[in-house]
């Protein structure tokens, strides 16, 4: 358990251990859950973020239109010019072999 050896996990630790009890303690009191809970450390705590299916799908489509096209005309104009070029290449090699 070498998190326990930092005195700084220790000491967050042991604070979250005596909010825990309180808690526990103010439960047993009112029988049931606490009238007021215990202000927990939110500095692990997610944050949630309730949407529906419909809302992310929105979202996504919304993210995509404003990212630029990856790939730029220029580039995919170059790479299919530089295709052709080793076509031909490899063409007149093949016809000087014969």
């Amino acid at each position: 358990m070498a998190y326990f050896d930092s005195t700084k996990n220790r000491a967050k630790w042991d604070i979250e251990l005596a909010a825990l009890r309180r808690e526990r303690e103010l439960r047993r009191q009112s029988g049931g859950a606490a009238a007021e809970p215990v202000q927990r450390s939110t500095e692990y705590a997610p944050r949630i973020v309730r949407m529906t299916y419909q809302d992310l799908l929105k979202e996504e489509a919304e993210a995509s239109q404003k990212e630029p096209s990856r790939r730029p005309a220029e580039k995919v104009a170059g790479r299919e010019q530089k295709k052709q070029r080793e076509m031909m290449q490899n063409e007149a090699a093949q016809h000087e072999v014969k």
